[in-house]
C-alpha cells in the first residue's frame, strides 16, 4: 500500500454515482492517484517499497531515463525485502521503464559504476528468473536472452574490476552454465585478481 496526502501532485477527488430514473441512489467519492503526474523523486524516497517501483511510471523531472530506471533499480537494491519481493518491484520497473537501444546503453555505462554493483548483481538475479520463465513456457529465445545478459553482467564485472577480458576468457563464459556464471559473479566482486577468482580464467 502506498499511502498518499490530498494535494499531492497528480492526485483528484472522483465522485461515482448511481442513478435509476432521475433518483440518486448513491454517491461514492474518492482519491485517484495519475501516476503520470507525480515526481518520482519524492516517491523513491518514500518508505513504501510499492512506491518505489511504481516512480518507474511517474514523471522524471531532470533524470534522463537511464538515471530514472537505475534509481529505481537502486532504491530497490538497498531496500529490506526478501527476494520475492524485491524481484515482483524489479519486474515492475522492468516492464514499465522500458528504453531504446541508446537509452538501454547509457544504463548499462552507468551500471559499471562501483556504486551500482548491487543494483547490477539483482538485475542479473531478474534475469535468472526470466531465463527460469523461458523453460516454463518452453521458449527457447527467452532461455537464450536471459543468459546472454547474465553472461555480459560477468564480463563487464571481470572487465570493471581486472581490465580488458581476453577472448579466451569470453570464449569460456559463453559456454559455463547458469550456477558457474552466478558463482563468478560472486566471486569477482571479492577477489583480487582474476586468478584469485578461483575460477581458472587466465
Amino acid at each position: 500500500m502506498v499511502y498518499v496526502r490530498r494535494g499531492e501532485p497528480g492526485i483528484r477527488l472522483e465522485t461515482l454515482t448511481d442513478d435509476v430514473c432521475g433518483i440518486q441512489l448513491s454517491v461514492f467519492r474518492y482519491f485517484s492517484l495519475g501516476l503520470a503526474r507525480c515526481p518520482a523523486a519524492d516517491y523513491l524516497g518514500r518508505p513504501e517499497p510499492l512506491a518505489w517501483a511504481l516512480a518507474a511510471l511517474m514523471h522524471s523531472g531532470r533524470m534522463r531515463r537511464a538515471e530514472h530506471k537505475l534509481a529505481c533499480l537502486r532504491r530497490i537494491a538497498s531496500g529490506r525485502l526478501n527476494d520475492a519481493r524485491r524481484l515482483l518491484l524489479v519486474n515492475c520497473v522492468e516492464s514499465y521503464l522500458e528504453l531504446n537501444p541508446e537509452e538501454a546503453a547509457e544504463l548499462e555505462a552507468l551500471s559499471r559504476l562501483s556504486e551500482n554493483q548491487e543494483a547490477r548483481i539483482m538485475a542479473m538475479t531478474w534475469a535468472e528468473r526470466m531465463i527460469a520463465q523461458g523453460r516454463r513456457e518452453g521458449k527457447e529465445d527467452g532461455i537464450e536472452e536471459g543468459r546472454r545478459q547474465v553472461t555480459q553482467i560477468v564480463l563487464d564485472l571481470l572487465s570493471e574490476r581486472f581490465g580488458a577480458v581476453s577472448d579466451r576468457v569470453r570464449e569460456q563464459l559463453e559456454t559455463e552454465s547458469l550456477d558457474r556464471l552466478r558463482l563468478l559473479a560472486k566471486r569477482v566482486l571479492r577477489a583480487k585478481s582474476l586468478d584469485d577468482s578461483g575460477l581458472g580464467f587466465h
